[in-house]
């Protein structure tokens, strides 16, 4: 990463603090009258200029330059002229592995004094669906990785049904480090963490988002309400469907969420066009 992408992802992520502070109404942040937050969103340069050929005509059209991924999979329409470029699915994997290497040895909220280890988000750069949930278990910091344990085992089934696999989803969690004794994420945790969530699912753009709870749900669209009143109902981030609902840890201990979880789920494969498991051949 150039120092510039470097500074670019550091205000990117300072922003990301404010404005959570500002959508959830902290009442210890100061705010100047007339502030109005820039969008959180990629930083695009002029595009390069292109010499022209000699005696040739004119020049070829040169590719727009970023200098963050893009935040858009390419429609099936003509897009309209303010459309982010779409970007191979290489230099998104690219960008993603760079902001994991800038998390580093993150210390930027107190959940660095407690964990064994940072839980970064997995799955292709080019997912379908997404999947967010609070925070890691014991059994994701134990093994580094989201959703796993007996949660993950119940996701893994979840997404099967779905007629899609683990490999192919995109996995992650609103903070990276798990809370002491699975307490729930502060707002000042959620600040500090937050933004690059909202980088990644920038970068990845998945046709759709699960919001694991009420926490995940808030954290995407603040002031969404309860989880009981909002889950199964279309939610919007960034042009991005959301859905929310109940997640695996929660379906374990009440399993008469099940049923009401999986409709939602249904509503999910809908609008993927999805029609469950394969059968084999």
């Amino acid at each position: 990463m150039t120092p510039r992408q470097e500074l670019l992802a550091w205000l990117r992520a300072a922003r990301g603090a404010v404005r959570w502070h500002v959508e959830s109404g902290d009442d210890r942040l100061s705010v100047p009258a007339g502030f109005v937050m820039p969008p959180l969103g990629r930083v695009e340069v002029a595009p390069r200029p292109t010499a022209p050929a000699r005696n040739l005509g004119p020049a070829p059209m040169t590719p727009r330059a970023a200098t963050e991924p893009p935040q858009a999979r390419a429609p099936s329409v003509a897009p309209p002229a303010h459309a982010p470029v779409l970007v191979p699915v290489v230099e998104r994997a690219g960008a993603l592995e760079a902001l994991t290497r800038h998390v580093g040895d993150c210390s930027r909220c107190a959940l660095a004094e407690h964990r064994r280890a940072i839980v970064h988000a997995v799955g292709p750069a080019d997912a379908r669906l997404a999947i967010v949930a609070e925070a890691p278990s014991a059994d994701d910091e134990t093994s580094g990785q989201p959703f796993r344990g007996a949660a993950g085992e119940l996701l893994e089934k979840m997404i099967i049904a779905m007629g899609l696999s683990r490999e192919t989803v995109y996995l992650a969690t609103v903070v990276m480090c798990r809370p002491p004794d699975d307490r729930e994420a502060t707002a000042n945790e959620i600040a500090a963490c937050g933004p690059y969530l909202k980088q990644r699912l920038g970068i990845v753009r998945p046709e759709v988002i699960v919001a694991f709870g009420e926490l995940p749900m808030r954290a995407l669209v603040p002031g969404a309400g309860s989880i009981p009143k909002a889950r199964g109902k279309w939610l919007d981030w960034e042009g991005i469907p959301v859905m929310p609902t109940w997640g695996p840890t929660s379906l374990l201990a009440d399993a008469e969420k099940k049923r009401p979880a999986w409709d939602d789920l249904k509503k999910v494969m809908a609008r993927l066009v999805l029609t469950g498991p394969k059968k084999p051949t």
